[in-house]
Formats: C-alpha cells, structure tokens, sequence
C-alpha cells in the first residue's frame, strides 16, 4: 500500500527549516537489500538536511519494511553496555523528571539499561515480534507506534528516541510539536540520529550507509535540529556525535561493491575495522561523526 510523502510534500521547501530552494544531489537505491527501485535525496542548502523524495511522489511501507528486515536484535545486556553506556546508549540528565518513554524499543535492551536506573521506564515497539523477543527476556514493552501514541499533555518526564526519529513519516515540525506538548515542563527529550552534515556523508554521498534508502524519511543536521526546536519551543540542551566504525565499513563496502571503486584500506591489506574505529573516534571529536546525539529540553521548573 503506498502513501504520499507526508514528510515533504513540496520538492523546494524545506520540511525542517522551511527555505526554499531545495536541490537534488543525489539518487540512491536500497543497497541494504541490493534492490534496484531509485529514489532521489534533496538536500537544504540552509540548514544541509537530507529529505527522501520517491520520484513518483509515493512511498511503500511494505516495500522500505521487507519480513527480513533486521529491525531489532535480541542482544541481552551485559557488563559494557553499562560500563560504556555514555557510547552504546542516549544519555539523559541525572534529574529529570518521571516518567521515561522509548519509542521504537526493539527488544528493549536499552529499556532494560534505563529501567535499572529509574523507577518509572515503558516502551513501545511497533514490531509485535520484536516485544515477543523483548518479552522472552523479561522486557515489559506494549505494542505501539509513534503515530497512535498519546500519553497526554504534559504527560512525559522523558522522551527517548536510539535511531528511530529518521524512521518517522509524520512532517518533522509535527513530530517536533508532539513531543513538546507531551512533556513536562522541565522535560527532556533525547534522540539519536545519522547527522546529514558529517564527514562521512560527503565522502560517500550516494553509498553512504546511513542513507539506508528508503528507510530514512529525512536525515537530519545540527541545523536542522537547532531551526526545528527554535520554531517548537525547545531549549537546545545539549550535542554530542557519536558516529561509529560500522557505517564507515559499509559505506566503503557499497562504495567498493556498487561504485566499482577500489579502496585502497581494502587492497593494501590494512585492517578495515581497525582504521574505521580510529576514523570514527577522530571525526566524532571534530564534530563531524555520522550520528548525533541530541538533548532538548521543553522550558520550565523540575516537577
């Protein structure tokens, strides 16, 4: 069943910080599947955000969202997500107020790190599998999506979201709003997101992996965060980048594969992963990692 393109309906305005004069930079298929349907990006030359564009207008869930597709993992927790947690998982503030909700929580692994720390931590996954998987494991999660999900203004003490912002089909300022009116005062909300203006994504451009066409509706930077929550009513908190070596590796795997480009970590014997790690560490510190990290936090006092 297809669907318009509810989060960029017009091809020149910019969904995040409303400029016009969107172009098109570049046209991608799914090469996590190797399936040959193109799609085109649009890129803001403002605030350099990224924007799927089906080139007949229309988007197929069933399509981006194949049986096979790998949404979720049934890794239980162990001793270094909790000793390099600041690296596996979003932080939140030490206070904030309750209660915590995970949209999009797979098998609840992060969950389950939160619900050691706090008294009050539910989850929704819309993958009914996924909470059967989350439930084997003694994770209490409800079957949902970021669509049906209203707990209520000023409901939510946190919002957490570990890359599933980029996966939404509502327009970005709607999603934005949403989340600020289900805070509470003094509430943050915290997400995860691949970020459009890394080192990465120009090296690669149409073989970035993060890209994961046609997956991710729109692919946000810094600037678009910082346009989207000046426009909501969001304090911008807090910014970190945390990109890591696996996107680096298989952006150089398709570019290798599908862009008949011989890399030369690839030829040279030199250890792909180990580079990649080092790269990772080295452009997440200048700011330019391929995932970001974002606080934001609705104005007001604690309660």
């Amino acid at each position: 069943m297809t669907q318009a393109t509810p989060w960029c309906h017009d091809r020149e305005k910019c969904p995040c910080c409303e400029h016009r004069a969107m172009t098109h930079v570049f046209s991608s298929n799914d090469r996590f599947f190797n399936r040959n349907k193109i799609y085109d990006f649009l890129e803001c030359p403002s605030c350099r955000c990224l924007i799927l564009f089906p080139q007949n207008g229309n988007w197929n869930p069933e399509e981006a969202y194949p049986d096979n597709y790998p949404a979720y993992a049934t890794e239980p927790l162990r001793w270094y997500h909790r000793v390099f947690s600041w690296y596996c998982f979003p932080k939140l503030p030490q206070k904030n107020p309750m209660p915590i909700w995970e949209i999009g929580a797979g098998t609840g692994l992060y969950w389950e790190y939160l619900s050691r720390k706090y008294a009050e931590v539910f989850g929704i996954e819309m993958d009914a599998h996924a909470v059967q998987s989350a439930e084997k494991l003694g994770r209490r999660l409800r079957v949902g999506a970021w669509e049906s999900f209203d707990p209520g203004e000023g409901s939510v003490g946190a919002l957490v979201m570990n890359q599933v912002i980029e996966h939404l089909t509502a327009k970005p300022d709607e999603v934005f709003a949403k989340s600020y009116r289900i805070l509470k005062p003094g509430g943050f909300w915290c997400f995860r997101t691949p970020n459009a203006d890394s080192w990465g994504r120009r090296r690669f451009n149409e073989f970035w992996h993060p890209l994961e066409t046609p997956r991710h509706t729109v692919i946000y930077s810094p600037g678009a965060v910082k346009a989207l929550a000046g426009r909501t009513g969001f304090e911008f908190y807090s910014i970190r980048y945390t990109g890591r070596a696996y996107d680096l590796t298989q952006s150089a795997y398709y570019l290798s594969r599908d862009g008949k480009h011989r890399m030369i970590l690839l030829n040279k014997g030199i250890p792909l992963d180990f580079c990649a790690r080092l790269a990772a560490i080295w452009f997440n510190l200048r700011r330019q990692g391929d995932s970001l990290e974002i606080l934001l936090r609705k104005p007001g006092k604690l309660s």
